[in-house]
């Protein structure tokens, strides 16, 4: 148990890192590397790096992509709606977590698996 909630706040650190670079001009790109540096910092792997060659941190969807869009060049407009997933494993115990962001009002879920 100890593990999951070291993993899931750590999860939580990482969002909370991605979601203050969310702003109009950003690019998913930046928030991906912002992700990627977050999670070495905390001595953790992004989970969606390379799964089935998957080339980005973290999955990022603007508006119509429903779920697991691929971070780019694209710069966020205002009135976007941003889904964000960062997942992360440390020592085996996997975390995510989802944030979305319309008008950036943003909201979270957690879960966890192992």
């Amino acid at each position: 148990m100890e593990g999951m909630r070291v993993t899931g706040r750590l999860a939580r650190e990482v969002l909370d890192t991605a979601i203050d670079a969310v702003a109009v001009g950003v690019t998913t790109d930046e928030i991906d590397r912002i992700v990627h540096e977050a999670c070495i910092e905390r001595e953790c792997y992004p989970s969606p790096l390379n799964y089935f060659k998957f080339p980005k941190s973290c999955c990022t969807s603007i508006n119509e992509v429903i779920c697991h869009g691929i971070p780019d060049s694209r710069p966020l407009a205002n009135g976007d709606i941003l889904n964000s997933t960062s997942l992360l494993v440390r020592n085996f115990v996997h975390a995510a977590f989802l944030s979305v962001s319309g008008d950036y009002q943003l909201s979270t879920c957690l879960f966890f698996s192992s």
